[in-house]
């Protein structure tokens, strides 16, 4: 859903996306969820020994709405850029948390950007 959701289609070809929330606000449903990248790095030494790194590219927070018509809707995309490197173990991880009150979806980062709310 998240990906159909993409202002860029071609963007979407390298990008995942994982959701992360869903909140139900007065009549709508609301999805929250994180673009992410992941590639690995295989690096060999000259003794034979390999070690695999994961590398990953988390950009934007998504958030759609599902109306009471049963339509589609893009909110928001909210920019939190990070990049995360792992030795031997992939692992996603979520770059943020969102609350949901009566009226709004505050989007919160893990780091010290502040807090955006929709």
């Amino acid at each position: 859903m998240l990906r159909l959701l993409e202002s860029n289609p071609r963007a979407t070809k390298n990008t995942k996306y994982k959701l992360d929330y869903i909140f139900a606000i007065g009549d709508n449903t609301y999805f929250v969820g994180e673009q992410y990248r992941e590639w690995a790095v295989t690096q060999r030494s000259s003794y034979g020994i390999s070690n695999t790194y994961w590398n990953y590219e988390y950009m934007d927070v998504i958030v759609a709405k599902l109306n009471k018509a049963g339509e589609f809707e893009w909110v928001s995309n909210t920019p939190l850029r990070n990049a995360i490197t792992l030795s031997n173990v992939p692992h996603v991880f979520k770059q943020y948390i969102a609350v949901a009150t009566e009226s709004s979806i505050y989007i919160i980062p893990d780091s010290a950007l502040g807090i955006f709310a929709l």
